[in-house]
């Protein structure tokens, strides 16, 4: 049995971000890994690249939590990118800024940046203890105190801590580990839990035309979300599209994969500077000022024409056919079909298909401005435990630093109020 200050369950970006605050501190901190290696989730992200945050204030960034953002504030008040760029740059990491607003390692090496966090731990004096598999998190009240039984490579070890930090992460990538036991274990803690399902993952769907365009890019198209028997669109991406084998993908698709039930309904609008009425005051106009000119060329404009082949043949309308011949009512079908095409999602899946997911810990069991549990003093939530999930572009790592950190300052001073 050893006593320790504060022990950290998780070595991924929430984990590793808790651990600058907490080993810096007075107090001796455990940071536990179930894996070899740290950061295995960390190392995917952004294909290999690590798009570690996004430009932006920090209401811009919280506002890329559809709703729930507000409960980030304080974390993202202090944490904020340029505190994320400064402690890579002071770590040897120079960062670069795209023109969509993500911020990435210059290397492009995800390694880069989840080497800069085990630097800095090391430096504080603090080495992870990997293969170390936590099976049970217990409270002592009656010592105001935590009992962690683990099991590492060689033994069954147990911890006691007037402090813990939860950082294990959501149900995705179970193949690096985050398959959803830190959720289990906060459900048994007496924490509610939200169900999870996929969040940022692509959507299959059940019409086959889009599957023969796989591999072909929108790179501006407006993809809005509902339900089948209402009118009322519950939310619209604009941005970039890519069709694949199975259905979409892209940034429009990985935003709107969170909404998909099963009784849900896509709309895309491939040409988003018109609305149905103006792309067929478009057409008629096109058909008196240029008759001769075919049907497929004035629809191209910015789209590749293996799309405008395949919307014109749902239109039942040839692409070579001469705007002039072709009477208003069809024109009408086309321009419909052109800016209001309904798409049919299939399921998501497990959550395992996400690159983040939907649901986690009730944001309302936890205190925005510490991280900690509101019934179970001295038990910290951060990461992808919690019910906050983001945009794509490098939010939901922002809000991993942001939490972790918080979490990690939060828990020095929780102990601090012990000995005092």
């Amino acid at each position: 049995m050893k006593k320790t200050g504060i022990v950290i369950i998780g070595g991924g970006a929430a984990g590793l971000a808790a651990g600058l605050e907490a080993c810096c501190g007075p107090f001796e901190t455990l940071l536990l890994e179930k894996n070899n290696i740290c950061g295995k989730k960390l190392l995917l992200t952004g294909g290999g690249r690590c798009n570690f945050s996004h430009a932006g204030t920090t209401r811009e960034l919280v506002s890329a939590f559809h709703g729930q953002g507000k409960f980030l504030f304080s974390a993202l008040s202090q944490f904020d990118s340029t505190h994320y760029i400064d402690f890579l740059s002071r770590a040897g990491v120079p960062v670069k800024l795209e023109s969509d607003g993500r911020y990435f390692p210059r290397s492009d090496k995800a390694v880069a940046v989840r080497d800069a966090f085990l630097r800095a731990l090391n430096k504080a004096g603090c080495q992870p203890l990997y293969n170390c598999n936590v099976n049970r998190i217990s409270r002592l009240s009656e010592q105001n105190k935590f009992a962690i039984t683990a099991q590492t490579s060689q033994t069954s070890e147990t911890f006691i801590a007037d402090a813990v930090i939860l950082a294990t992460g959501a149900p995705c990538y179970p193949e690096t580990g985050s398959d959803g036991w830190g959720l289990r274990m906060a459900a048994s803690l007496g924490l509610n839990v939200n169900p999870s399902t996929p969040a940022l993952t692509r959507i299959p769907l059940k019409e086959r035309w889009p599957k023969t365009l796989s591999g072909v890019t929108l790179s501006d198209c407006e993809l809005s979300i509902k339900l089948k028997d209402s009118s009322k669109i519950i939310e619209t991406e604009r941005g970039e599209l890519l069709f694949t084998h199975t259905g979409l993908s892209g940034p429009t698709a990985l935003n709107l994969s969170r909404w998909c039930q099963d009784d849900s309904i896509l709309v895309l609008n491939s040409l988003p500077k018109f609305n149905s009425e103006s792309l067929f005051d478009h057409l008629k106009q096109a058909s008196k000022s240029s008759p001769r000119s075919t049907i497929g060329s004035q629809l191209q404009l910015d789209l590749p024409f293996s799309l405008v082949k395949n919307l014109l043949e749902l239109a039942e309308c040839n692409p070579k056919l001469q705007v002039g011949q072709i009477s208003h009512v069809q024109l009408r079908k086309i321009a419909r079909i052109f800016t209001n095409i309904s798409l049919t999602p299939l399921s998501l899946g497990l959550t395992d298909r996400g690159m983040t997911c939907r649901g986690g810990i009730a944001l309302t069991d936890v205190k925005s401005n510490t991280m900690m549990a509101k019934q179970i003093p001295g038990l910290f939530l951060a990461g992808d435990l919690l019910d906050l999930d983001g945009k794509t572009g490098g939010y939901n790592l922002q809000a991993a630093y942001g939490t972790g950190r918080l979490a990690g300052r939060s828990a020095v001073e929780y102990v601090a109020s012990l000995n005092t």
